[in-house]
């Protein structure tokens, strides 16, 4: 039987609707290139970054490393061109309120909300540093077994945020 569930697992169960939609710039509005932060580029709050681990539309996701506690940990930055759209600031927001309240080991944990000095909003979570399961499916693959095994964790993952998030989309499926 394969073992607790990885980092990369937890990092891909923090779905919450908001990551999984494809976005546009705002009329107006130019989009900020990925992985670019204004003012402090090797620091946000008090943490040192050291490298973009992702970015799409909506946000980048910094590593960076708490010196205080000498832990890594990955920081999510709502992206330049949606930081005044106050929906998608409020959505931002609430992604981080859902994954503080999951308590569950497959999902990753939200340490603490705040902003930067232009304004944009990020949180600090967890670094899932396992890889993730898009690599692992180029990289090793999995066997029969071992992708059971993934999809029951992800889908164990969902449950917990489903809870917390209710949807007209899920009740088809409960």
């Amino acid at each position: 039987m394969p073992g607790p569930p990885s980092a990369a697992l937890r990092l891909a169960c923090t779905y919450t609707g908001v990551a999984r939609r494809r976005a546009r710039s705002p009329p107006g509005r130019t989009t900020q290139p990925e992985g670019t932060l204004t003012g402090s580029a090797e620091r946000i709050g008090n943490y040192r970054v050291e490298r973009v681990l992702g970015a799409g539309s909506f946000a980048t996701v910094w590593l960076a490393t708490d010196e205080l506690l000498d832990a890594k940990v990955a920081i999510k930055v709502l992206a330049d061109n949606w930081s005044h759209d106050d929906d998608i600031r409020r959505r931002f927001i609430e992604e981080a309120r859902i994954l503080r309240r999951a308590d569950d080991e497959r999902i990753v944990r939200v340490h603490t909300v705040d902003e930067l000095e232009d304004g944009r909003p990020y949180f600090v979570m967890d670094h899932a540093d396992r890889g993730t399961v898009h690599q692992r499916l180029h990289e090793d693959g999995f066997t029969v077994g071992e992708a059971v095994h993934v999809a029951r964790q992800i889908a164990l993952a969902l449950d917990v945020i489903h809870a917390i998030v209710e949807s007209p989309l899920l009740d088809n499926w409960r």
